[in-house]
């Protein structure tokens, strides 16, 4: 990529470009949730986060565009990462949040003067994820709630059997107690 240094991941390629792939792209054939291909792709993050020219890396994975579902690791980042620090830049910088228009070089300078960026995009990406998931849950969490009712309801009578009690149930207007 620049000058004398070579960086990790060409180390790698050029000993084994096999495990490059797995590590930093994806392998025809092989699904990239197999737990030794997830182990390889964070160990790729972790080399790329001490790597000195990662900036560089990292700017050439932007702009994104519609490759969000590209499991290539860029910089330390998937695709879906670099996405959300796509948008981060966009907006630091004034630009439509594709980046058309923008260079690369002036997309590397603000990235060099703003890292926290960067960490700012994965921590997005994990909330992003968060939310998804809790979103989810609370879904079907009140589908089995509704469900488990329902087969109470059914199999035993429950509605009968409460609403004596307790009105959970109120169907009708109750105008008697005694």
């Amino acid at each position: 990529m620049s000058g004398r240094f070579r960086p990790v991941c060409a180390e790698v390629m050029q000993r084994d470009a096999i495990l490059a792939d797995r590590m930093w792209s994806a392998v025809v054939g092989l699904t990239q949730d197999e737990p030794a291909d997830l182990e390889l792709k964070a160990e790729a993050r972790r080399l790329c986060m001490a790597c000195p020219i990662r900036m560089q890396c990292v700017t050439s994975g932007l702009p994104v565009g519609t490759t969000r579902d590209d499991p290539t690791i860029l910089g330390g980042l998937d695709a879906r990462q670099r996405y959300h620090l796509q948008r981060i830049v966009a907006r630091a910088l004034g630009a439509p949040d594709d980046l058309r228009g923008v260079g690369r070089l002036r997309i590397q300078e603000w990235l060099t003067r703003h890292p926290e960026a960067i960490d700012e995009a994965i921590e997005s990406r994990r909330e992003y994820m968060r939310s998804i998931k809790h979103r989810h849950r609370s879904v079907v969490d009140r589908r089995r709630t509704e469900y488990r009712l329902g087969l109470a309801e059914r199999e035993c009578g429950l509605r009968d059997l409460v609403q004596g009690e307790l009105d959970l149930f109120p169907t009708k207007r109750r105008t008697d107690i005694h």
